[in-house]
């Protein structure tokens, strides 16, 4: 019993060592992305380059990452635009992009890291984070930027940094037509992002991260979604838990230098613990995505503060895995469909 949660909760070797290169060339993202416009926006940038970086981790090798990059390029700069649409257009046009694109996978990276992942996490990143006062053009310039920076220096990094180990073995290069299982994937996928978004009637904001959490990180083909949406929400509360300690002690500090100390401290923790955690126990990691937020929006603790910040986040979570599970029924997704 002890040997198996070693084993579920210290990471082996592989994804420490994968932890340490996302969480290096979120630093290099970071830095030159803050020296371009500002640090909020730098997390744009740093999403679109640790997701294709995984992407050509699973996927590319040395020959294939330049032209492997431009179809992930292509269709997130189509995700732009498509971010800024408003309620209630939202919801139908983003539900036609995820059908198509989760359509058109038609490999098997379904099991791993899909090409669709990309595109679609920078769009509903994006919805959840549309600065005031900044004018749409002027937002769409500057997260192409982001778009094109973090795919670029991810691509730099497979190639010349971190080159995989297999990387001169050939690629099968057979695609398969699209069958019954793509269409009911494609359809269950658009489903629930799209209702999910709905919701943004009431919570734009936290319609978005709902749908991001749960439709998109690390979300390959499943006939079983009961299990994913507990091992979110355990891990949503589970986060919150030790956030309260933490900020309990931030907040009977008198220095300010130690506070902010603190806090930074926890932030960069914990998006290193993200990474190291995102492939090995997605409890895990969702605990330290929840103490991240919570660190960064609220520091010391404030009850108000936290519920404003912690609650939303809490029934989002709740209501999309709730749709998981409903679209698991509705759309079931039988043995007989992967025959």
């Amino acid at each position: 019993m002890l040997d198996n949660f070693a084993k579920n909760i210290i990471p082996p070797k592989p994804y420490l060592v994968l932890g340490n290169r996302m969480f290096l060339l979120s630093a290099v993202l970071l830095v030159i992305s803050a020296y371009l416009y500002n640090v909020d926006e730098a997390f744009v940038a740093v999403e679109v380059g640790i997701i294709h970086f995984l992407y050509n981790l699973k996927f590319a090798n040395k020959k294939t990452v330049l032209w492997g990059g431009l179809e992930p390029l292509v269709t997130t700069l189509i995700a732009v635009p498509l971010s800024l649409v408003p309620m209630p257009y939202a919801p139908f046009t983003t539900a036609i992009f995820v059908f198509v694109l989760v359509l058109i996978e038609r490999d098997n990276h379904h099991q791993g890291v899909p090409k669709y992942i990309l595109p679609l996490s920078f769009l509903l990143l994006s919805m959840m984070m549309v600065p005031q006062g900044v004018e749409s053009t002027e937002l769409m310039i500057q997260r192409s930027v982001s778009v094109v920076l973090g795919i670029v220096v991810a691509m730099l990094a497979t190639a010349f940094v971190w080159p995989n180990a297999s990387q001169n073995q050939t690629q099968d290069k057979a695609k398969r037509t699209i069958n019954k299982v793509d269409v009911k994937y494609s359809s269950r996928k658009a489903l629930g992002i799209g209702l999910i978004l709905s919701l943004g009637f009431i919570d734009g904001s936290g319609a978005a991260l709902a749908a991001y959490l749960f439709m998109m990180i690390h979300s390959p083909i499943s006939k079983q979604l009961a299990p994913k949406a507990w091992q979110r929400f355990s891990g949503t509360v589970l986060g919150a838990a030790i956030y309260v300690p933490l900020g309990l002690l931030m907040g009977y500090l008198d220095s300010e230098l130690m506070v902010t100390a603190i806090k930074w401290s926890l932030v960069i923790v914990s998006l290193y613990m993200i990474l190291v955690y995102l492939e090995h126990n997605y409890t895990v990691a969702t605990a330290f995505i929840m103490l991240l937020i919570l660190a960064y929006a609220v520091g010391p603790f404030n009850l108000q503060i936290t519920e404003l910040v912690f609650m939303p986040r809490f029934w989002d979570t709740l209501i999309g895995g709730g749709v998981m599970v409903l679209l698991g029924f509705l759309v079931p997704l039988r043995d007989k469909d992967f025959a």
